[in-house]
């Protein structure tokens, strides 16, 4: 009997001690992986991304959001008249070339390169003809400044830890072109005193597969990553834009103020505190002001949505023009402030009326989609008691 109670009490520490180990964190590595690195998304400032013509660069701004600085340089186009020209010039070449291949003499060397020369001088010869020489415009780069969304969240959840999806051992670095680290795109992670706490090349992606081969910065063992990490920052206009304008639900809020100019309108909510559907009443208690809803005006406004945000030159006009409107919850939780400019005020590039929201929820202004705009602004009309 006690030999059966000992034998139970070992099967029932050992059941208990692996359920303990099991509770602990695991790295979670699968066979031929590797622990890259482990950085805290909370001790994360700043992540930089650099390849080929594309930069960006994701930052901490006072401690709060974080916005992206997304620049793009394009591609210098190809000159289709030259091409041909060079492809005579290459014609050329090789009826120079001689037969005796890498023994050729002095001379017919000599002959080729005067060929050359000759086709150059032909082709810019046309080409300050046709004035193509006369001006070449400069590439521009394309910048874009804007807040980012809660899947910069999940982004930086991929780096706790980072796991290389098969450690690939070391290679020879006159390999390097083969996985395409010759010329890395490099991604780069910054703590809050800027100080730099990681530094990955990444290169092409593996041969008949998705994710892409990277090294860590000064080492030379080659490592398969999840191809994740680059898709989000190269698609990052489209994938952490932050196109909210409210940080929650406006049906989660008791009360909403709405001015405009004089006028001024409070709403409230009368079902907040019961969780039934919202049921949004003015000061009379009624959710209907001649037939209107107030409730579907709520909906439409909480579809509002940023298209682009300001940059510096519209930011200073925007500032100093006036309020079409403000919609404000529980005193100030969320707010936005309507504001229209017009083409001229803004850009000679712009030829008609844009709509603008200042929202406290991404301190920042962004422009909006004008029929919406105009119709919540037309509506308010309804909105505003009748005097």
């Amino acid at each position: 009997m006690n030999k059966e109670l000992g034998i139970y009490a070992i099967i029932l520490g050992l059941s208990l001690g692996g359920a303990y180990y099991a509770s602990l964190p695991q790295d979670d590595l699968s066979e031929g992986s590797k622990k890259i690195a482990s950085l805290d998304a909370k001790v994360i400032k700043k992540v930089t991304f650099e390849k080929e013509r594309l930069t960006v660069t994701v930052e901490q701004k006072n401690g709060g959001h974080f916005w992206a600085t997304y620049q793009v340089t394009p591609a210098k186009p190809k000159d289709s008249k030259t091409s041909v020209e060079e492809t005579s010039a290459t014609k050329t070449e090789t009826k120079a070339k001689p037969e005796n291949g890498p023994n050729a003499s002095e001379d017919a060397l000599s002959e080729k390169q005067t060929s050359d020369t000759e086709n150059e001088e032909k082709i810019e010869a046309k080409n300050n003809a046709s004035g193509e020489n006369a001006f070449i415009e400069p590439l521009i780069t394309k910048t874009e400044f804007f807040p980012v969304g809660t899947a910069w969240n999940d982004f930086l959840a991929l780096f706790k830890p980072l796991k290389s999806l098969r450690d690939l051992g070391t290679y020879e670095k006159a390999k390097a072109s083969d996985f395409g680290l010759d010329k890395p795109s490099v991604l780069k992670i910054y703590d809050q005193s800027d100080k730099e706490l990681l530094s990955l090349n990444i290169g092409k992606k593996s041969f008949g597969g998705s994710n892409n081969y990277a090294q860590l910065s000064g080492t030379s063992e080659l490592q398969l990553i999840d191809n994740e990490l680059v898709a989000v920052m190269e698609q990052a206009r489209s994938r952490l834009f932050e196109g909210n304008l409210w940080s929650k639900s406006l049906n989660e809020y008791k009360m909403c103020r709405i001015n405009s100019g004089e006028r001024k309108r409070i709403l409230k909510n009368s079902d907040t505190e019961n969780g039934k559907a919202a049921l949004w009443l003015d000061e009379n208690k009624s959710k209907e002001n001649l037939g209107f809803s107030y409730g579907s005006w709520m909906e439409k406004l909480e579809k509002l949505r940023a298209v682009r945000y300001a940059h510096d030159d519209e930011l200073k006009v925007l500032n100093d023009l006036p309020a079409l409107a403000t919609v404000t919850f529980d005193d100030g939780l969320d707010s936005i402030v309507f504001i229209k400019a017009s083409g001229k005020e803004l850009s000679p590039a712009i030829s008609e009326d844009t709509y603008w929201v200042k929202s406290s929820f991404t301190s920042a202004i962004a422009m909006v989609t004008k029929a919406r705009s105009e119709s919540l602004i037309q509506e308010l009309e309804q909105i505003f008691p009748k005097e």
